[in-house]
């Protein structure tokens, strides 16, 4: 599977975040209660499950707080997910979310949220276009002030299949 595709964008994410003036931002305050980080980046290894197939692929998504009394976010998210094999295809969901962090519990912040969007899948010569909606309950681990390691075990439907996506990844306070 080539990947070199991939390493330009998840470098330029990193560097962003790196340069940013706010990265100084911590993603919660464990012992100030609810203070949120405005905006956060997340970069996620997943995998699809869907009609007895897997196909391993990767996530950038961006969020923004959108309340002052809850830390509530919306934003966006891309992915790619590739199957190799005798029949290889590639989805890429583009997918709109929204999602709430309960207050920490020590350094371990739960979250649950909804995804929605089009999903395109190409392969086998046809290209199709369905829409998806994906429940997202989560956890965060704190790794830091800037950073925390997330784990969803999200599920959903597309079009009209079920659909599985375990992911890991990291959470970044701009």
């Amino acid at each position: 599977m080539k990947t070199s595709s991939r390493s330009p964008l998840m470098f330029v994410l990193f560097t962003l975040v790196a340069m940013s003036p706010a990265f100084g931002a911590t993603l919660r305050e464990t012992a100030g209660g609810p203070d949120t980080a405005n905006t956060v980046v997340n970069l996620d290894g997943a995998i699809l499950v869907a009609d007895g197939t897997a196909a391993p692929g990767v996530n950038v998504g961006i969020n923004t707080r959108i309340s002052d009394e809850a830390p509530l976010y919306a934003g966006a998210e891309l992915g790619t997910f590739l199957a190799t094999g005798n029949n290889s295809y590639a989805v890429l969901p583009f997918l709109g979310d929204v999602y709430y962090q309960f207050q920490p519990v020590a350094a371990v912040h739960p979250l649950v949220g909804i995804m929605a969007g089009p999903v395109l899948s190409t392969g086998g010569g046809f290209s199709t276009a369905r829409l998806g909606l994906i429940f997202r309950p989560g956890l965060n681990f704190e790794l830091g002030k800037r950073a925390a390691l997330n784990v969803e075990p999200r599920f959903g439907v597309i079009g009209s299949d079920f659909v599985f996506i375990p992911q890991v990844g990291a959470v970044f306070a701009m």
